[in-house]
């Protein structure tokens, strides 16, 4: 009885927190048979109606094509603790791949809509679609955080296979992208990392359009993107919240910029207020800078980074200082 009762004060929960199965060769029956390793569920939505918060779904290698990014739509992660986080991940030593429906016009794999204290960990990314989805709409987003999601971080997974849009755009608090790795889009007449095409007027691509308070990007290894690499800024005060106290840190972009006019930057601060950009390695830059701070960004922090010069073939400046504290 005491057991119980520290377990529901601590976590919140009436049962201790369950172990759920994914695997392509699986079936959804029922959810006693998907916390079973031998008896897996086959889909991401059959699973996470199981779940609660605190539970840990662990995926069997495969490419999982769902669409799971409406509040209105089963098929989200519950919201997990601060101690006792809801968990996707994949299966050890085994590689687990998302991507979106190929008849979604939005594209979005998840969004978190409400969410918080949701790892999603060692899961690859994949914005493949056919053909018959180009060109895409400008607001193509394969993560999207909303304002009233807190804690959700995303870790230790490959991208590949971008569009156009964003990989990441968070509107919420407290979150975190770290550990990815990868990129790819088309660029000139090739294709980058098996890029599925830039083919609006202006080539967007962001890994992350982020804005909201005490987020971080920490330890990324990100290149092939047509247009900024991190973008922080708040567009509207009615829709966002100012980046504040934003850490980008320990990140290594390359190969950027080539498809947004010259305008891009490797990291820009564009607004917000005591974010820091701190010990990352910015390089080949074919866009406008490797680091820009913007007019309206203050106190902001850039210490440490390490800046590459980029192609004779496009000579642009390495660093872009209009509201430095420090460098």
């Amino acid at each position: 009885m005491l057991l119980f009762v520290a377990l529901f004060v601590l976590t919140g929960q009436v049962n201790p927190p369950s172990t759920y199965y994914l695997a392509k060769t699986g079936i959804n029956t029922t959810c006693a048979a998907a916390r079973s390793v031998t008896t897996p569920a086959a889909t991401m939505e059959f699973a996470m109606n199981c779940m609660i918060g605190g539970d840990t779904l662990i995926a069997r290698a495969g490419v999982y094509e769902e669409r799971l990014h409406k509040a209105g739509l089963n098929g989200m992660f519950p919201s997990g603790s601060a101690i006792a986080w809801t968990t996707f991940k994949a299966y050890p030593g085994e590689e687990v791949w998302v991507r979106t429906i190929n008849d979604d016009p939005w594209g979005a794999i998840f969004e978190f809509d409400g969410g918080s204290y949701i790892h999603i960990d060692g899961i690859n990314w994949d914005g493949y679609v056919s053909p018959t989805r180009i060109p895409f709409p400008e607001e193509y987003v394969m993560l999207k955080i909303n304002q009233n999601s807190h804690h959700i971080k995303v870790s230790n997974g490959k991208i590949k296979n971008l569009a156009d849009g964003w990989f990441s755009q968070n509107q919420g608090n407290d979150n975190e992208l770290s550990g990815m790795k990868g990129g790819g889009y088309y660029k000139g007449s090739s294709y980058l990392s098996g890029g599925t095409g830039c083919e609006q007027a202006t080539c967007w691509g962001y890994f992350a359009y982020w804005n909201g308070l005490r987020n971080k990007i920490i330890g990324n290894e990100v290149y092939d993107i047509p247009s900024w690499v991190v973008h922080l800024y708040c567009y509207s005060p009615a829709y966002c919240n100012r980046p504040t106290e934003t850490l980008v840190k320990d990140n290594n972009f390359h190969d950027y910029g080539f498809g947004d006019s010259g305008r891009a930057s490797g990291i820009l601060v564009a607004s917000g207020d005591a974010n820091q950009v701190i010990t990352n390695a910015v390089w080949n830059n074919m866009g406008y800078a490797a680091i820009d701070i913007g007019p309206t960004a203050t106190n902001t922090i850039v210490q440490g980074n390490t800046y590459v010069k980029p192609p004779a073939s496009a000579p642009k400046p390495l660093l872009a200082p209009s509201g430095l504290s420090a460098n």
